[in-house]
């Protein structure tokens, strides 16, 4: 058994042991708690000397930010400071000009030289904007003010030794602001000039006479109102020519550069003689070519068609001068495809066709591309013109070239007429007649009473690039249009 004495001294040697482990960990925790403060302290201390660090860089950025713009100052100064001759080292604009109290000389002066600067920068720097600037630009003041500051503005922008990015910023609201809108200005002042008589005489201003039904229901001789001309042969830009156009009273709209098509939703519908829509359109559009609304207030045109092996209207052109229906036509103009326009006052007459003698007549609800626009890189050009007479009468055209047609009767019967060289015609066609001579096609292969030549014509048409869809509304449109009279009686007959 052991030694009560023993085990009693054990026991209080377990418990001095204990004591000391106890006070061990006691000063062991105030050690790591001293630790942990001196080390909170040491973070603080590195977080205020990194923001120090950040606010000492960015007052070095600035110091080096602010010896760049004394740089620059000081090299303004040096620039603006005269050179060796007591000049200025850059451009200095001049004072504005007073027009209104120069005397003749001073003025004389002044112009001449805004004269130079259009002709030595502005019309051959800026293109289609400088076209717009009429040639009348002298008499008007608003256009003197205009283009004084515009020169000045010019000189300051681009006659410096260097650029910046200030220079290049000025350049760029000049190009895309300034000029644009003062160039829209001065054409419109110059738009509303009286024409002078050698390029185009004075517009009538009489009020368009409208026909009236007669008493049998149909409309009596067309009516017509004899206008100045206004054709001209002067070379000017597509929007001159269009406000000319438009100022003589004709409506006028866009179409897509280089084509026919109407690069407005409406088309012919759209067209006006509103300044302000032709300039917004041509802004848009600087190189859309111009297309004329015929009939009252526009011009009627006899459209001339060369089809080439297929033939021409030419024959039936000169049948129509022989007997003296072409008398009072104005202008005419020669058309890309090597036909003719010839230009008569408006009427309120229906468009017609006579496809056999390849005649069209575009009257009311049908337009026509006007000089200078051109079709496949080839211009409209103005052959002849001279002062309007009078129009032209189309029944009494189509009772001298087609009196079986206008009288309504069925021809005799005659041998079949070989067209079958028409599709081998189409296939050949060019971009930008494809459709007019796919519809010149198709009416020839109705009205000789062959239409199974259609389908022919429709695979010919479709190696040239034309859409299906495109194809079936034109020939369509040749079935309904190339009816005879008695051919449509019958269909209303089997209809009832």
């Amino acid at each position: 058994m052991p030694d009560p004495e023993a085990l009693a001294a054990a026991l209080l040697r377990l418990s001095e042991h204990a004591e000391k482990l106890s006070t061990l960990d006691t000063r062991e925790a105030a050690r790591a708690a001293e630790t942990g403060e001196r080390i909170t302290a040491l973070t603080t201390l590195a977080n205020a000397m990194k923001g120090t660090l950040d606010d000492q860089a960015e007052i070095l950025a600035g110091l080096n930010g602010l010896d760049e713009q004394v740089a620059e100052l000081a090299s303004r100064l040096d620039e603006i400071a005269p050179g060796e001759d007591g000049e200025p080292r850059v451009y200095q604009p001049s004072p504005s000009r007073r027009f209104w109290k120069l005397d003749s000389q001073a003025r004389d002066d002044a112009i001449a030289r805004l004269r130079a600067w259009v002709e030595q920068v502005y019309r051959p720097g800026y293109g289609e904007i400088a076209t717009t600037l009429g040639g009348c630009w002298e008499q008007h003041p608003l256009c003197l003010y205009t283009l004084d500051w515009l020169s000045e503005l010019w000189s300051v922008l681009y006659l410096q030794a260097r650029r910046t990015t200030g220079t290049l910023a000025g350049q760029a609201e000049w190009q895309t602001r300034l000029l644009t809108a003062a160039a829209e200005q001065m054409a419109r002042e110059t738009a509303r000039c009286e024409p002078s008589p050698e390029r185009n005489p004075a517009m009538s201003t009489q009020p368009p006479v409208i026909r009236r039904a007669g008493a049998s229901g149909r409309p009596d001789k067309p009516s017509f109102v004899a206008k100045g001309e206004a054709m001209s042969a002067e070379p000017e830009s597509i929007v001159g020519r269009a406000l000319a156009y438009a100022s003589h009273g004709w409506p006028v709209f866009p179409c897509l550069p280089g084509a026919k098509e109407p690069a407005t939703r409406h088309g012919f519908r759209d067209a006006t003689t509103d300044p302000d829509q032709i300039m917004s359109w041509w802004k848009r559009h600087p190189a859309a070519n111009v297309a004329i609304a015929t009939g009252l207030p526009g011009p009627d045109v006899l459209d001339v068609d060369q089809h080439g092996q297929a033939g021409s209207g030419f024959a039936a052109f000169n049948r129509l001068k022989r007997a003296g229906l072409l008398d009072s036509m104005h202008a005419i103009v020669a058309t890309p495809s090597g036909g003719l326009h010839a230009y008569f006052t408006g009427s309120t007459q229906a468009s017609g066709r006579l496809p056999r003698h390849h005649l069209d007549f575009k009257a009311s609800g049908g337009y026509v591309l006007a000089p200078p626009s051109q079709v496949n890189g080839k211009p409209y050009r103005l052959l002849r013109h001279q002062p309007a007479s009078g129009g032209l009468d189309w029944p009494a055209v189509t009772s001298l070239l087609d009196p079986q047609r206008d009288r309504g009767i069925r021809p005799g019967l005659t041998a079949a007429e070989d067209i079958s060289y028409l599709a081998a015609w189409v296939e050949r066609l060019e971009e930008g007649n494809r459709n007019s001579g796919l519809f010149w096609a198709a009416c020839r292969a109705v009205e000789a009473g062959q239409p199974g030549v259609l389908d022919d014509l429709a695979a010919a048409a479709a190696k040239t690039g034309i859409t299906d869809r495109e194809i079936a509304r034109t020939i369509t449109s040749a079935r309904r249009g190339s009816q005879r009279p008695f051919e449509r009686q019958a269909e209303r007959e089997g209809e009832q």
